[in-house]
């Protein structure tokens, strides 16, 4: 399936990652990057405080979602097995397992191979890379993040037609690259400048939490990282944080947002 632009370029980073442990850890960024974005779809808890965001917080945010759905290959599974041995000490063979449970499963594993500054041997990281990318495909082929049918979207214009009808110029964000197409009369409540989730008709804005930044040499979707004296977003593929006077001066509106 075509991937959001973020996911589909870690996933590609991965793959070419020269070294097993930057493999495996661009692999489990991809999966970090994913429960961000699909979390930045539903309202924010108001009981959640997002300043300083963990990937528990967002898991929980995500877990305020209506569907869950079941997730039951050997790819999930074994991912699954994976997640929760290392994370949670102990074995897990199900037989299937829900969309919430597997997702719930990811800040125990992060804390303790990325978060504790611990390494591992590189069949660790080989294998357990291997893993993780296989069940990503799995996980946004089942609708375990997003909808099939959800498309990521930045709006670059909107404008009213010689008719009077409005017109919106957007970039799909889904694959490798970006790709410009001309919209029909969007929504009302469409904005240029903002990301959006486009299923047919119904548009999700995913402001202030989800931004995008083009140029000609690089497009980059960015994800909130927290927020002090002022907001930070960092970009997964680089993995570079954008903040400050550059964030101001990228994204004017986004900090009082």
């Amino acid at each position: 399936m075509s991937l959001p632009l973020p996911i589909a370029l870690l996933r590609r980073r991965a793959r070419n990652a020269k070294s097993p442990k930057e493999r495996h850890d661009t692999a489990y960024f991809a999966w970090e990057a994913s429960l961000r974005l699909a979390a930045a779809k539903h309202p924010l808890p108001e009981d959640l405080d997002v300043s300083a965001p963990s990937a528990g917080q967002f898991a929980r945010w995500l877990g305020t979602r209506d569907d869950d759905p079941t997730l039951d290959d050997d790819a999930t599974l074994a991912c699954f097995a994976l997640l929760t041995e290392i994370g949670a000490e102990r074995k897990s063979a199900p037989r299937a397992v829900s969309a919430k449970k597997l997702i719930d499963a990811l800040p125990a594993y992060r804390n303790r191979v990325l978060g504790h500054g611990s390494t591992r041997a590189n069949d660790f990281y080989q294998s357990s890379a291997d893993t993780l990318l296989a069940c990503l495909d799995s996980a946004w082929t089942a609708g375990a993040f997003l909808s099939p049918v959800d498309e990521l979207v930045f709006v670059e214009s909107v404008e009213l037609a010689s008719s009077g009808a409005r017109k919106a110029r957007a970039l799909s964000l889904m694959g490798m690259a970006s790709e410009a197409e001309e919209v029909d009369a969007p929504p009302e409540d469409v904005r240029p400048s903002r990301v959006y989730l486009r299923c047919k008709d119904r548009w999700t804005s995913l402001h202030p939490w989800v931004l995008f930044e083009g140029g000609e040499l690089r497009e980059r979707v960015l994800f909130f990282n927290g927020r002090t004296k002022g907001a930070r977003f960092l970009d997964y593929v680089s993995g570079e944080e954008l903040k400050g006077k550059a964030l101001v001066d990228a994204f004017p509106d986004v900090d009082d947002a």
